[in-house]
C-alpha cells in the first residue's frame, strides 16, 4: 500500500525494539527514511540492520533520554541539523514506574506521564 510517504522523515522515540522497532520497520517498507531516537543504541544497531535489508527507506541512529529534557531538545536540533525537517513523529518511548497508580505520589505520574525528571 503506497501511503504516500516516501522520502519523507519519521523520528521514532524509543525505535530500537518493541513497538518502535515494527513502526520504524513498516515506515521504512513505504521508503521513509526513518530516524531511530532510542537510550540504547545496541537494540537500535538490530532496527537499523533490519530497516536496512528492507530497502526502501534509510535508517539513523540518534542517542535520545526522553526523561531528560536537555538530551531530547540536543537530540531534536542535531537531527534537524543532520536529516532537515522531522515530517513525522511518533512519540513511542515512555518510562514507568512499577506502581499501581493509585499509590502512585503525584511527582510520581508527573514522571511517568509526561516524562520529567524527580527533583
Amino acid at each position: 500500500m503506497d501511503l504516500g510517504l516516501k522520502g519523507k522523515n519519521a523520528l521514532i522515540t524509543g525505535g530500537g525494539r518493541g513497538i518502535g522497532a515494527a513502526i520504524a520497520k513498516a515506515l521504512a517498507s513505504e521508503g521513509v527514511n526513518v530516524i531511530i531516537t532510542d537510550i540504547n543504541e545496541s537494540s537500535a544497531s538490530t532496527t537499523l540492520d533490519e530497516i536496512s535489508k528492507i530497502g526502501a527507506g534509510l535508517g539513523y541512529f540518534y542517542h535520545m533520554n526522553v526523561a531528560d529534557a536537555t538530551s531530547v531538545n540536543e537530540c531534536v536540533e542535531k537531527v534537524q541539523k543532520d536529516r532537515g525537517t522531522i515530517d513525522i513523529l511518533v512519540n513511542n518511548a515512555f518510562i514507568t514506574k512499577d506502581k499501581l497508580i493509585e499509590r502512585m505520589s503525584g511527582q510520581h505520574h508527573l514522571k511517568v506521564v509526561r516524562s520529567q525528571s524527580l527533583t
